[in-house]
């Protein structure tokens, strides 16, 4: 593809994800204004949650690509912990509109020096990471999906949950080693090559990992889920109450795996359709349910920029922070 035609191409593929929404929203009989309105009117303490349970995810994310750089890259002197965090925030931001693995990678390869993309902490550190997610994402999916077609009860849906993650995390070497060999086949498709090949890489070093790296990399992939999950039940407890939050819960990583796929940017559309879906098997109307949908988008967002505006407000005081806790260590 030209670089001529990348703009066009990225504004057909967002094109298709605004006309999801808007094909959701006209069927019901829906207006943008009053998809805002019912944002606008969400009690304070709703962003606050959230936004604590956004920046909690952030910091996972943060601790998970320090722990992969120590593994995987040269020892570089980086920026501090918390413009770590500044990063991983800006770009889930900007996976609102491209897949959040690309976007998390462009951030960390344009904000971070040349000494540091080259010992390794960019390409090889954020697809090593990536790869834990990706697996620990499509466990939890297996575990929702099963809980949703047996019909199990709270108590069964959460020890399916915990069961099928558990046994994936035993068995996360050889599915990390089928995974390498799957992109590996996907990098023979020539628009694909680049990303499955990286990612290749990734589940491969992956599987070679040792132990201590695989089970904390796979225990911080697990919180992720867990905040994310609990994060979706807040938002929507305001706006679907009708559905119970053990189904939001259960339903969340399966969520995030189909608007993980590169159908449209941050899998906008795709999310809400799904979303609602979810939401009106649990009972809540169709219209609430698309209004519960679009705002648990527009709600993380709103937090995620305040998140990354606080952090840039505060970084000279972060930046102390960090030297000072990586001073004492070294004492």
């Amino acid at each position: 593809m030209s670089v001529g035609l990348r703009p066009v191409w990225l504004a057909a593929w967002s094109g298709v994800g605004l006309a999801l929404i808007w094909l959701l929203f006209s069927r019901l009989g829906i207006t943008l204004g009053e998809a805002m309105s019912s944002v606008t009117q969400a009690p304070l303490w709703l962003f606050a949650v959230v936004g604590l349970l956004t920046l909690a995810n952030k910091i996972i994310g943060t601790l998970k690509w320090k722990v992969s750089a120590r593994y995987l890259a040269q020892p570089v002197d980086g920026p501090g912990f918390w413009r770590l965090v500044e990063m991983t925030n800006l770009g889930a931001l900007f996976g609102q509109f491209i897949p959040v693995q690309l976007s998390t990678l462009l951030v960390r390869w344009f904000l971070l020096d040349r000494k540091a993309r080259s010992s390794g902490h960019v390409i090889g550190a954020t697809f090593f990471e990536q790869a834990f997610d990706l697996i620990l994402v499509s466990s939890g999916a297996v575990a929702g999906i099963a809980a949703f077609g047996l019909g199990l009860t709270p108590a069964g849906v959460v020890g399916t949950f915990f069961g099928v993650v558990g046994i994936t995390v035993v068995a996360l070497r050889p599915l990390m080693r089928i995974a390498s060999v799957i992109c590996s086949a996907g990098a023979r498709v020539a628009l694909l090559s680049r990303v499955c090949e990286g990612a290749a890489a990734g589940f491969a070093r992956a599987a070679a990992a040792p132990t201590s790296v695989v089970l904390t990399l796979a225990g911080y992939s697990l919180a992720r889920l867990i905040v994310v999950g609990l994060r979706a039940v807040v938002v929507m407890a305001v706006f679907a109450p009708s559905t119970l939050s053990w189904l939001v819960f259960a339903a969340t990583p399966a969520v995030s795996l189909i608007t993980a796929l590169p159908i449209t940017p941050g899998g906008l559309g795709v999310a809400e359709w799904t979303w609602s879906a979810v939401l009106v098997a649990g009972g809540t109307t169709a219209a609430s349910a698309a209004l519960a949908a679009l705002a648990l988008r527009l709600v993380t967002f709103v937090t995620m920029v305040l998140i990354g505006l606080g952090l840039v407000a505060l970084r000279p005081v972060l930046d102390g922070v960090s030297r000072s806790a990586t001073t004492e260590r070294g004492t």
